[in-house]
């Protein structure tokens, strides 16, 4: 099972010595966070750096203790034990038997747009996964609920092929398991020997596409059913209590569609010691591994980031998939101009027909999603995948930790930066929260101006910037470290 431990001297042990109490600092750190606001809401409400830098010397600093107090809100870890070994009898022995993980996240929006989850998804094997919302929060928020689920459904479903075979059912009312199956034989070639020795990448494949087809196509016909007549253009005779029920279905039902969210998992299979990685978007995955004759760590990557602006392959994928048009597919190493990845749950105004997007986006537009417009130049949807990347990693001993983050990590670290800094700092404290504010901390030539006279410490300043304000400086950031 899973072990909560305490881990060398928490954030609570420190905060202990603060004069004031968790309550008293939260109620500091709110008001110092709303001064900041009128002064930055006040002076033209930019939300631009150049504006913050403009307006740094009224800004007042949070204190030591009242950092720590904002690290100790989401900080994590525990410790995972092994299930007996099923080779062998049960008695065969387990290389990764016990792993310590480690997490925190530090949002930079309001509300954070990052979520993270974790789960036992099958005998001795361990879910991480990292969603990074965009567009709000909607879509991430959803997955990293659901998705952990559905990949532990998958599994279930994958052994029932193993012993039953790919028989799938015909017709239109087909069952989430009869839906699981069919992708299986597709990515098994219904080949039970390959979808033995695939296993984690066709669960993992099967079940990234399934979770967005939820998101995307189910919901919306289920919405559209719904209110069939009143979307065929009889609207105008519906009673104030239907449209009020219609608009809150619509959010309920669409609105994590119209938001969007990266996602990288991985799967920790203990008893092969073996990783396997899915990534849809830009989050990353690395490992920390040592060379004992130089006595240093390196940085081995997990995934890549899919993106068309640092990405090869994904350009070129895009450009395959849509080759008449290559001029407006990628503008600016964005799709269609406006979206970062080229791979990602929701976005329903990449997926969605145009004729769909027509008659939906301006009620939802109306209802508060100012992101239910359609993109310019849109022809042949869907320009948007969550069929994920995959990674597989046998693990050797000398990978001594896993470090797996949303873009705002990287974007302030390295990878070798993140894997120097985790090896001198694992065993004493939440490595997770460490390497965040170690992040934070970093000379950075957009923030380091705003410190100008200032003797304060740069993490202090940037987390006493509230939202939206802060967004031009930091992302939401959201870690797990797992030690192997």
């Amino acid at each position: 099972g899973i072990t909560y431990f305490s881990y060398g001297r928490t954030l609570q042990q420190e905060l202990g010595k603060s004069p004031k109490n968790m309550d008293e600092l939260n109620s500091s750190i709110i008001e110092k966070r709303e001064h900041n606001f009128e002064v930055l809401q006040g002076s033209g409400g930019k939300k631009g750096s150049k504006h913050v830098k403009k307006n740094a010397d009224k800004l007042v600093v949070l204190t030591d203790y009242e950092v720590d107090a904002i690290f100790a809100r989401n900080e994590n870890a525990s410790c995972i034990r092994a299930e007996p070994a099923r080779t062998g009898g049960g008695s065969g022995e387990i290389p990764y038997g016990q792993v310590k993980w480690y997490s925190n996240q530090i949002p930079s929006n309001s509300p954070i747009e990052d979520y993270i989850s974790y789960k036992r998804v099958e005998h001795n094997k361990h879910f991480f996964g990292v969603f990074d919302g965009h567009a709000g929060y909607r879509c991430a928020e959803t997955i990293s609920s659901e998705l952990p689920n559905l990949l532990s459904d998958s599994y279930e479903v994958i052994e029932q092929v193993l012993n039953n075979g790919f028989e799938t059912k015909k017709g239109a009312n087909k069952t989430q398991e009869d839906r699981i199956k069919e992708m299986v034989s597709v990515f098994s070639d219904s080949n039970k020997k390959s979808l033995r020795e695939n296993k984690d990448s066709i669960a993992l494949t099967s079940t990234y596409i399934l979770m967005d087809e939820k998101l995307v196509k189910d919901n919306l016909h289920k919405f559209m059913g719904l209110y069939k007549s009143e979307l065929n253009g009889n609207e105008n005779s519906m009673s104030l209590e239907k449209q009020t029920e219609m608009l809150k279905d619509a959010d309920n039902l669409l609105g994590p569609a119209v938001s969007g969210s990266c996602a990288i998992g991985l799967v920790l299979d203990a008893e092969a010691g073996k990783l396997t990685v899915a990534n849809t978007g830009d989050s990353r995955a690395i490992i920390g591994r040592y060379n004992e004759g130089s006595g240093t760590y390196k940085a081995i990557p997990l995934s890549e980031d899919q993106t068309a602006n640092g990405n090869r392959k994904e350009y070129e994928r895009m450009i395959r998939e849509h080759p008449s048009e290559s001029s407006t597919v990628i503008m600016r190493g964005r799709v269609l101009g406006g979206l970062m990845p080229t791979r990602a749950f929701g976005d329903s105004r990449y997926k969605w027909p145009i004729e769909v997007q027509n008659m939906l986006f301006p009620m939802l537009y109306q209802n508060g999603h100012r992101y239910a417009t359609s993109p310019r130049n849109y022809f042949t949807p869907p320009y948007v995948t969550a069929r994920p990347t995959l990674v597989v990693h046998e693990l050797i001993p000398s990978d001594k930790f896993i470090v797996i983050a949303t873009d705002g990590l990287f974007d302030r670290l390295e990878n070798s930066e993140i894997v120097e800094f985790v090896e001198g700092e694992e065993g004493e404290g939440n490595v997770a929260s460490k390497v965040i504010k170690f992040s934070l901390s970093r000379d950075d030539s957009n923030v380091k101006k705003l410190l100008a006279n200032k003797d304060q410490k740069l993490a202090n300043l940037l987390l006493s910037i509230p939202s939206p304000f802060s967004r031009s400086l930091r992302d939401d950031i959201s870690v797990y470290v797992i030690v192997l």
